[in-house]
C-alpha cells in the first residue's frame, strides 16, 4: 500500500466515524456522576451489555464514565486529524520546504493510523 492509498483509507476511516458520531444522542452528555449513579445513560448500557464474564460492577462504572467522557472529544479529536491531513497533502505542493514538512507529518498520521486499526478503510 502507497502512502497516498494508506491516508485515503484514514480519510474514510475518519469520515465513517463523524458520521456514525452524527446519530448519537444530541446535545450535552449528563456529567460523569449522574451517568454513572443513574446507569440510564446509553454508554452505561454498552458497557453492561458487553460485559466479560467476571467484570466487576465497579469496572463497567469505569469504563460507563470513560465513555461519556470521550462523547464530543473524540469527534472533536477526528475532524482536526481529518483536516490536518487534508491541510498537510495540499501544502505539500507550495514547495520544496512545504513538502518536506508536510511529509514528515504526514508520515505520523500513518504510524498513529495503522491500516489494521481502520475499521471503517
Amino acid at each position: 500500500m502507497t502512502q497516498e492509498e494508506h491516508l485515503d483509507a484514514i480519510e474514510r476511516h475518519l469520515t465513517k466515524l463523524l458520521e456514525i458520531a452524527k446519530k448519537r444522542t444530541p446535545g450535552a452528555w449528563a456529567n460523569v456522576e449522574d451517568c454513572v449513579r443513574r446507569d440510564h445513560s446509553q454508554a452505561a448500557l454498552v458497557v453492561v451489555f458487553g460485559r466479560p464474564a467476571g467484570l466487576s460492577r465497579v469496572q463497567d462504572e469505569q469504563d460507563a464514565a470513560f465513555i461519556a467522557a470521550c462523547a464530543g472529544n473524540a469527534e472533536a479529536g477526528w475532524r482536526t486529524a481529518l483536516s490536518q491531513i487534508q491541510f498537510l497533502r495540499k501544502i505539500s505542493a507550495v514547495n520544496e520546504a512545504a513538502s518536506l514538512i508536510s511529509e514528515t507529518a504526514l508520515r505520523i498520521f500513518i504510524q498513529e493510523f495503522p491500516i489494521e486499526s481502520l475499521t471503517y478503510a
